[in-house]
């Protein structure tokens, strides 16, 4: 699969706080509803930390006290990630695409998964090492041990597909912290020398671009992902809830108001969005609103990849309410239309004004 002369933006990006790194990887694919998102590359490393993948329990596959007692925090990603231990010998590289524009050959998504894990492949294959992937393209072994993991988020027609490279990682460490993590390898013990990360991350990247045919631009972080990045910090990547418990906010703001209608609209469904677009004038900085279709999803469009339907929101399309007015996850109103001021009054009472 090749994109001739396509040019992807190069972010050789990381911080020292691990949390932030991964609030960073969600910001990415979160941006790309801003203007004009680029294909990305990027390229960067952790401090010590163990990542769980987003739907990981951690009770199973993480040491916590061995985690305390060794100063390595628990960040978990939004990603399919596997567990995995991470330190500075650790490289990890992330695809943020536009899946439907640069694969529309391809069946399945694990064939998008082989052909982004494919510069890997290919250049361990050059060193001698005999690779292969697992079953799913989101893990890659050397032999019998496991030097490689892959998780993939989505959001719209965009994919974020990771990957996390033992080149160096302390496996010691890891032992102690991981409750499985016996399998794992990394290329300097299968090659048995030591191996300087910052010359394999350069042999990656140009692997990149000459196995998928892209040219790759040093590119900054943009605005947009910086203001996402802090944003998702503040209310997730920095808090225990999400981290060890798996609850994640509903939304980035303040409140969150879903509107549940009728395909088409019927008058009273029309009326109802006029009203709650009256009731939030002056209160968009701290709302976000949404408008879903029975049978067609969010603004017409089905549910997009990525994007949370709230328990209220399931109820009243399982059960058929129409019209709805879902505030924060809960159902406020049902079939009946409220007014501008009683739809005010519920909203600043969700923002505890």
């Amino acid at each position: 699969m090749r994109w001739l002369k396509m040019a992807w933006r190069l972010l050789r990006y990381s911080v020292s706080d691990v949390k932030m790194n991964e609030a960073f990887e969600e910001a990415m694919l979160q941006a790309i509803r801003g203007e004009n998102p680029s294909d990305t590359l990027r390229v960067w490393r952790n401090v010590k930390a163990v990542v769980l993948g987003g739907s990981v329990d951690v009770e199973a596959s993480v040491n916590l006290e061995a985690c305390e007692s060794l100063g390595v925090p628990v960040v978990r990603s939004s990603s399919s990630l596997k567990t995995v231990y991470q330190d500075e010998g650790t490289l990890n590289l992330t695809y943020l695409v536009d899946q439907r524009r640069l694969f529309p050959g391809l069946e399945s998504l694990i064939e998008v998964y082989r052909t982004l894990y494919s510069p890997i492949s290919n250049i361990l294959a050059k060193l001698g090492l005999n690779v292969k992937l697992d079953e799913n393209a989101q893990g890659m072994y050397i032999g019998d041990g496991r030097v490689s993991e892959a998780g993939a988020s989505f959001y719209y027609d965009w994919i974020l597909f990771r990957i996390s490279l033992n080149v160096e990682t302390n496996l010691s460490e890891a032992a102690r912290v991981l409750k499985k993590a016996s399998s794992a390898t990394t290329l300097a013990k299968e090659l048995n020398k030591e191996v300087d990360v910052a010359e394999v991350e350069e042999a990656l990247i140009e692997g990149v671009a000459a196995q998928l045919g892209v040219e790759l631009q040093p590119g900054d972080v943009t605005s947009i992902e910086r203001e996402l990045a802090e944003k998702l910090y503040e209310v997730k990547y920095s808090r225990e809830s999400w981290n060890l418990h798996m609850k994640a906010p509903l939304t980035l703001k303040d409140v969150l108001v879903d509107v549940y209608v009728a395909y088409p609209p019927t008058r009273s469904c029309l009326n109802l969005i006029r009203n709650v677009k009256s009731a939030l004038n002056g209160l968009m900085d701290r709302v976000e609103f949404r408008v879903w279709m029975r049978g067609k999803g969010l603004d017409g469009r089905g549910v997009p990849p990525g994007v949370v339907m709230p328990g209220g929101l399931v109820r009243a399309s399982k059960e058929s309410i129409i019209p709805a007015v879902i505030i924060n996850g809960e159902i406020s109103f049902s079939r009946d239309v409220p007014s501008t001021e009683e739809l005010r009054m519920k909203v600043l009472q969700a923002m505890g004004s």
